[in-house]
């Protein structure tokens, strides 16, 4: 079922814009459905609820911004959505497994190695 004639999920992305805070009430009250009748035909289409498909396009967007961008954490969780960077890194690693900090890194290729590094020709300085 799709009300005016549009899915409920385009609906829904419609008004997602620029990542912010969003309600449940302020997505239904946007795509002009009740609470009950957004958070049924999304499910029906998607699959999962609107907070949980909310959710993942914020972390797919801070995704984006931690592979290509040198942003503070705190300024990605405001530009995403998740309002702090504490509540960014918490839905961050529930859902990817891994910190932000640590998806950056191991994104970059700059995880640090347990092991001294040596310069080419130098001596060798690790303690023995």
């Amino acid at each position: 079922m799709r009300a005016r004639g549009r899915p409920a999920r385009e609906r829904a992305a419609g008004v997602v814009g620029p990542l912010r805070p969003l309600t449940l009430e302020e997505l239904a009250r946007r795509a002009s459905m009740s609470v009950r009748t957004l958070s049924r035909r999304f499910r029906q289409e998607t699959g999962v609820t609107p907070i949980r498909w909310l959710t993942h396009q914020r972390i797919q967007q801070a995704c984006r911004l931690l592979e290509g961008t040198d942003l503070p954490v705190d300024t990605i969780a405001a530009r995403t959505g998740f309002g702090t960077g504490s509540a960014m890194r918490q839905r961050f690693r529930e859902t990817i497994g891994v910190s932000p900090r640590a998806y950056r890194a191991t994104f970059r290729g700059t995880v640090q190695s347990a092991e001294p590094t040596r310069q080419a020709g130098g001596p060798d300085t690790t303690p023995v």
